[in-house]
């Protein structure tokens, strides 16, 4: 065959472009990702100073975890990691917010809490809950994915066995960002009172 069809691009043409598109996605990236490392990154500083454990680095699923992560400088950055990184930000705010649902203070032990990580804490479930709702908009049948594997990592079952609608499922996860808000807020509260302020 001659003449009319374009040649195929080179290596060096794909890098270009590849190079070229990567500042963009590169802030796309940060965007979708930096919720979930911030969920981490306050779980894992709260853990340290032995705070009220709401949430636990070890009960985060790891294959969510690793779409979060920081990009060295220089990586090329796909749509595909974007697309993950957002997912993974879902799936791990989701599961911050189940545990905070599930969480039953040692009436034995006594309270240590901050303030100000509390507060960061209340924010990261606030702005999960606003992904969420946004994606419930776009695409619920990714909340809804993801509320059935949260559901099957509690009942030691697959996603597949759980019989919730996709709208059941999308409900159930605005709900958990509705009650863990409200529960984090009541104890923000009570620390004030106790704290007299």
């Amino acid at each position: 065959m001659q003449g009319s069809e374009s040649p195929l691009p080179n290596q060096d043409q794909v890098t270009a472009s590849n190079t070229a598109k990567s500042p963009e996605l590169q802030t796309q990236y940060e965007q979708a990702s930096i919720l979930g490392r911030a969920i981490l990154t306050t779980t894992q500083d709260r853990e340290a100073r032995r705070l009220t454990s709401f949430t636990q680095t070890e009960k985060f699923p790891k294959e969510d975890t690793s779409t979060t992560r920081k990009k060295p400088e220089g990586d090329l950055i796909s749509e595909e990691d974007v697309t993950a990184a957002k997912r993974g930000s879902l799936a791990l705010a989701l599961e911050a917010a189940v545990q905070v649902n599930e969480f039953r203070p040692n009436v034995n032990a006594g309270i240590r809490e901050d303030s100000d990580s509390l507060s960061r804490l209340i924010q990261i479930i606030k702005q999960g809950g606003t992904l969420n709702y946004d994606l419930i908009k776009q695409n619920p049948s990714l909340v809804a994915a993801e509320m059935k594997k949260a559901i099957s990592r509690r009942q030691k079952i697959s996603p597949n066995q759980t019989e919730l609608t996709d709208e059941q499922l999308t409900n159930l996860a605005d709900q958990q960002f509705r009650n863990a808000f409200a529960r984090l807020n009541k104890s923000a509260q009570a620390l004030s009172g106790y704290l007299g302020r």
